[in-house]
């Protein structure tokens, strides 16, 4: 299961309502994403952008956020949050979440 996959369910599993929002452009070869995101989601009185990625790559994806001034506009808003979901192996062998927020 892919980190954008384990995010979905994370967040539909937790009352929030989920979308995709990146896709890979097959013709040109490129990534397009809205503002760093993977995920939209809304749910508890706020608005999510989620990045998914796995858990050694949060700090590399809050720094690019972080540098994004549509990312920090987004995250100034008192409703809006933008939201990096590194994934990692538990101990069992299970999905973990390392949960970085900006």
């Amino acid at each position: 299961m892919s980190p954008t996959q384990r995010t979905l369910k994370y967040l539909r599993d937790n009352g929030y309502t989920a979308v995709v929002v990146a896709s890979w452009n097959a013709f040109s070869k490129t990534r397009r994403d809205v503002f760093c995101a993977d995920i939209l989601a809304f749910g508890h009185g706020e608005v999510l952008l989620v990045n998914a990625t796995d858990a050694t790559s949060v700090s590399k994806r809050l720094a690019k956020a972080n540098a994004n001034a549509d990312v920090l506009a987004w995250a100034a808003q008192p409703w809006a949050k933008f939201v990096v979901a590194g994934w990692k192996k538990g101990v069992r062998g299970d999905a973990g979440l390392v949960w970085r927020v900006l």
